[in-house]
């Protein structure tokens, strides 16, 4: 079976790794892994299948006390007030893939001066950063992620109705003129999370959205947000930082730009990334079918396993304690 079976072999290293090799580097994109983690907030370290996260459900009230100098009334007696709390748990899921390699294939590589692990553990790292980014991102009832975990901030952001819609609410005679007061303007992107009682502190969007920011210009036809041709662009939205994810996750025919409040976004790690090397294992798919036998077939494999889990508690606060959520979305 395909999610099995699968193996580096001669041909996938390719004339460029194995003998007959000229370059001794190699030329590949730099890994990146979760944008979504760097964003969120980190929790202690967690030691347990679950964590429960405490969230309150109602505020206390306090009251001016008026000085009479007679005796109790109405205006002078100290009133009482209390609070409540609820919560949501956070279950901690791993997360693993196992990298078979036939031996021939190591030792060729390694004559060539080719550290095998060194350039796959990299890209192992960076595939469980784009799987974690799409589950924080657009899972929906358990379609990417285990069933227990939430769905993701897009998908939310749709059940909350805290998303603009480019293609029927942002152009000429729809609700916003443009891409800008789709995102600035009251009403906009970032006034959905205001009303909801959060304030945006950073904001992820795709690739492509770049573009369409550097097309923006103001009534004297001036880039809005071009300011320097000769260096880099630092992407601001109203003092937000703003980040491209380069992984692979962010879908844009799911979302152009996702902007909140990242901190109440919260993720726990219980064991961080862990390898493994196995030359006397035997790999078997979701059937029971025996796939290799690492000593018999002269294979090695290489075992990647991290725990972690997220949530998105999303309690009142102050300013709405009703339809409150600190996420919305820019969909295509």
């Amino acid at each position: 079976m395909t999610d099995y079976s699968n193996y580096i072999s001669r041909s996938d290293a390719s004339s460029y790794l194995l003998p007959d090799q000229q370059s001794k580097e190699i030329i590949e994109a730099l890994p990146t892994s979760s944008f979504c983690l760097r964003m969120m907030k980190r929790l202690p370290p967690i030691n347990a299948a679950t964590y429960k996260i405490p969230m309150m459900n109602a505020f206390p009230t306090a009251y001016f006390v008026s000085e009479v100098a007679a005796a109790r009334s109405a205006t002078n007696t100290k009133k009482t007030t209390d609070m409540s709390w609820s919560g949501v748990t956070m279950y901690i899921e791993e997360i693993a893939v196992i990298v078979p390699v036939p031996e021939s294939v190591i030792a060729d590589m390694a004559a060539q001066n080719f550290d095998l692990w060194g350039m796959v553990k990299p890209r192992l790292v960076e595939a469980a950063g784009k799987l974690i980014d799409q589950a924080i991102l657009y899972d929906s009832s358990g379609d990417i992620a285990p069933a227990n975990w939430p769905d993701g901030i897009v998908t939310q952001c749709g059940t909350k109705s805290n998303t603009i819609d480019v293609s029927s609410q942002i152009g000429s005679g729809l609700t916003f003129a443009d891409l800008y007061d789709g995102i600035l303007a009251d009403n906009g992107l970032f006034s959905l999370v205001e009303q909801d009682g959060y304030l945006v502190n950073g904001a992820l969007a795709a690739i492509s959205t770049k573009g369409k920011l550097r097309g923006l210009r103001s009534s004297e036809g001036v880039p809005i947000f071009t300011t320097d041709m000769k260096q880099a662009n630092r992407y601001l939205l109203d003092g937000a930082p703003m980040d491209f994810p380069n992984n692979g996750a962010f879908d844009p025919t799911k979302s152009l730009l996702v902007a909140g409040d990242w901190s109440q976004a919260v993720y726990g790690v219980r064991q961080d990334i862990t390898w493994k090397i196995a030359t006397e294992a035997s790999i078997h798919d979701s059937s029971g079918t025996l796939v290799y036998n690492l000593f018999q077939d002269d294979m090695v494999a290489l075992r990647m396993t991290m725990r972690m889990g997220w949530a998105l508690p999303n309690p009142i606060n102050p300013v709405n304690s009703s339809t409150q959520f600190p996420f919305a979305a820019l969909v295509p």
